[in-house]
């Protein structure tokens, strides 16, 4: 076997073709019947020192499978989103996998033949076009850039690959002609440029040839130090390539791996390639070896908004000052952390969880160290962690370990959280009655002394909010009625379906008790409902038993939740005539329409 010594700081991480050899003597059963004990038997290593990197209990898993998927290439995952796009050269397609729920949606038709894609540190998506010969960025508006189509006059190949410089922003891609070869990946026509490896500027756009001396650039990564640029060539050098990086040119290209195998009589190739580590934002761990193995130094962190340091007094928050003497910043009162949601009672498979809130505008609050006690019994956050300025942090009490979990639980029917610094000092009580299956309750605003309840929804790890009631609205009333018959208000469902009015009312004020629509009553979609406000009559199932005041006066539809979902204030009105929404206003009526649409 050919062995190349690589660099201890790099981890080389090639996705090779090299033959059938390599694979399991059966066939893998991906339906999940017949299990498959750990380690995973196709996870092979070619080399002893990968062995280390190995997880035992980790197992493939197969996201996503179709028989209408041709030829599925150009993985990118987009952090923010949660998703994974990837191509369909063939269908002419962009797919997308999402995180949360294991769904894999039409992404994006047509794609133009895109076979590589990646994401610049904007968090702007970049794809190479196989079909335009081109290379496009996608902005947050959705529109399409093209950043490359020719060189010197002559449109490129197909572009085929493209990773972005984390220094300069610069755009380093491939340019084999894949997509030109034969219709199946593109379109069939020449090639009108020698192959090669270009570089587009960040700020000029100028495109510029870095390197040719490559049969078929394919995949291609810097070194972690941006020192080096790795290409893997797919046509006859069936290798993996080097280049120095100076600056915006490339120097020494030479041999870095070759793809041949001892027991095959021909070379693989390696396609997509990566020589980087990256850590988790989520958290992640660090160690440090000594040249004989021996773990001298490591650091666990969690969630971290800047840099972490070594200071006099342990670890803690810094600015990134690579290379120079570190720097520690100004961090909010710890004390000042505010429970501000919590979740006792999950449905069936989730974990209670408490939300915490940094309310400093400038400073982030460090949280390493702090306790949590629920009852008598406590949990700790050990690992360095912190929460930026304005920011929330959802930790889970799931009886687990890990960064954002503590063990402990909070009692269904009722409890006290108590936040403790690492000192021992009780800063932040929080008592809570029996909770409602899968309802969360919290403070509104965020920070503040009014809790609510959130029966619309949860928001771990983000600013508490009560979604918009996605039901009907006032629409017109007469409050002035000489004729005797009472004052009436008209209720407009304008959306587009039947609502429930279950726990909906209507009241003079915002804080009042109000008037509670009969229990099943049900407006239909652009349905009207009239309910009679006249406070000489009892009230009933369709009169709300008070008057709306002709000297002006408010009415109030509060949503089962004690919110106002809509209102209307008026001054003095005119007998027998009703205000009512017109374009969006509430103005005077030419005349009055109850149970039906506004004149």
């Amino acid at each position: 076997m050919n062995i190349k010594k690589i660099d201890r700081r790099h981890f080389l991480a090639t996705a090779a073709t090299a033959g059938a050899g390599l694979a399991t003597a059966t066939a893998r059963d991906w339906s999940g019947n017949k299990p498959t004990r750990y380690p995973d038997p196709d996870l092979i290593s070619l080399d002893p020192r990968f062995d280390k990197y190995k997880l035992g209990n980790t197992p493939l898993q197969r996201l996503y499978t179709n028989p209408n998927t041709l030829w599925t290439e150009g993985c990118a995952w987009n952090g923010v989103g949660r998703y994974l796009v990837f191509s369909d050269i063939p269908n002419n397609l962009q797919m997308r996998w999402i995180e949360d729920d294991n769904r894999v949606t039409l992404f994006r038709k047509p794609s133009g033949n895109s076979n590589g894609n990646t994401f610049d540190y904007q968090g702007r998506q970049i794809s190479c076009q196989h079909g335009n010969r081109r290379v496009v960025r996608y902005e947050y508006d959705g529109t399409e850039t093209i950043l490359a189509s020719s060189f010197n006059g002559k449109p490129f190949n197909a572009p085929n690959d493209a990773v972005v410089h984390k220094g300069d922003g610069s755009i380093w891609f491939t340019d084999p002609g894949y997509g030109s070869m034969w219709h199946y990946e593109g379109n069939k026509g020449p090639l009108h440029l020698k192959e090669a490896i270009y570089r587009i500027d960040a700020k000029t756009s100028a495109i510029t040839k870095v390197a040719d001396d490559i049969f078929k650039p394919n995949g291609l990564c810097f070194a972690p130090d941006l020192s080096k640029l790795y290409v893997s060539d797919t046509g006859d050098g069936k290798n993996i390539k080097v280049w120095d990086v100076d600056g915006e040119k490339l120097k020494k290209g030479r041999e870095f791996a070759s793809m041949k195998l001892n027991g095959f009589d021909k070379p693989g190739n390696a396609d997509g390639i990566r020589a980087d580590f990256g850590l988790g934002q989520g958290g992640d761990s660090v160690a440090l070896f000594d040249a004989d193995g021996r773990r001298v130094e490591a650091v666990t962190f969690g969630r971290i908004h800047g840099s972490i340091i070594r200071a006099n007094n342990g670890w803690t928050l810094g600015r990134p000052t690579f290379g120079t003497a570190n720097q520690s910043v100004v961090l909010a009162d710890t004390t000042a952390l505010v429970i501000n949601e919590w979740l006792a009672f999950p449905e069936e498979g989730g974990s209670d969880w408490i939300e915490l809130y940094n309310p400093h505008s400038t400073a982030p609050a460090l949280i390493t160290g702090l306790h949590i006690r629920v009852g008598q019994e406590i949990g700790g956050l050990n690992r360095i962690a912190a929460i930026p300025p304005r920011g929330h942090q959802r930790v889970r009490l799931d009886m687990k370990s890990g960064t954002y979990h503590v063990d402990l639980s909070l009692p269904t029917e009722g409890g006290t959280i108590t936040l403790i610094t690492a000192e021992g000092i009780e800063f932040a009580t929080m008592n809570y009655k029996r909770q409602r299956a899968g309802v969360s309750e919290g403070l509104l605003p965020d920070g503040s002394a009014k809790r609510t309840k959130f029966t619309r929804g949860a928001t771990p790890g983000a600013p508490n909010i009560v979604p918009d009631f996605d039901g009907p609205r006032l629409n017109e009333l007469l409050a002035f009625n000489r004729s005797g018959a009472g004052d009436w208000v008209e209720i407009y469902n304008a959306t587009d379906k039947s609502v429930s009015l279950d726990g909906v009312r209507l009241a003079r004020s915002a804080n009042g008790t109000g008037w509670p629509f009969p229990a099943g009553t049900r407006l239909a979609k652009g349905g009207y409902l009239v309910v009679l406000c006249d406070g000489n009559r009892p009230a009933s199932s369709t009169n709300t038993g008070f008057s709306l005041p002709a000297e002006g006066g408010g009415l109030f539809l509060i949503d089962p939740d004690g919110f106002v979902a809509d209102s209307v204030e008026y001054g003095f009105q005119i007998a027998d005539q009703t205000i009512g929404q017109s374009a969006g206003k509430w103005r005077l009526l030419n005349e009055s329409t109850p149970g039906a649409e506004n004149a």
